[in-house]
């Protein structure tokens, strides 16, 4: 949260949090000083059927028409693409939608201890600086990590170096701040 306390409140233009998951974690809270705050998800909560929302757009990341070229400031990218199948199309769609001096907020999680069957694809630090390449410039990352011994299961495979950092801490998650190229 401390990567969104520190960019959000310099964001005075419009946000759109895609995945948004309705704002459950309220990342509105981090942009005090945002002109406008969207959420969009590809479908609305049950709760929510029969009444209009303008704050909501309901659409798939991977192809948002009803949001206009250059048209936001910031997109909000948290606990989103590593569920998706085509992670790519959303990025390209976030360069679309993003204005020139925009930035997107993401996270990519590597840890592979954690058994999430919705996860589709995991990132470690190198691999997502290298999958945001083609669209973004990276200003900023940050890592989190912990200390743990690996479990075993991941020791037998001999995949727990690929998440492994300096010091012997397991990576868990990046943190990225990029700007469109």
């Amino acid at each position: 949260m401390e990567f969104l306390y520190r960019h959000g409140a310099d964001i005075t233009g419009s946000v759109l949090n895609c995945g948004s998951n309705y704002d459950r974690f309220n990342y509105r809270r981090f942009f005090p000083n945002c002109s406008g705050y969207q959420l969009l998800d590809l479908e609305a909560p049950k709760e929510w059927y029969g009444r209009e929302r303008r704050d909501v757009i309901i659409a798939d990341v991977q192809n948002m028409p009803q949001i206009p070229t250059n048209s936001e400031d910031c997109i909000i990218a948290y606990w989103l693409l590593y569920y998706l199948s085509d992670h790519k199309s959303a990025l390209a769609e976030f360069k679309r939608v993003l204005k020139q001096n925009g930035i997107l907020l993401a996270t990519f999680i590597a840890d592979t201890a954690r058994n999430n069957t919705n996860i589709l694809r995991r990132w470690t630090y190198n691999e997502a600086c290298e999958m945001l390449k083609p669209f973004f410039i990276i200003e900023e990352a940050e890592l989190y990590c912990e200390t743990l011994e690996p479990p075993i299961s991941l020791l037998a495979t001999k995949q727990w170096e690929r998440f492994i950092v300096d010091g012997g801490r397991r990576l868990l998650m990046t943190f990225i701040k990029a700007s469109p190229i």
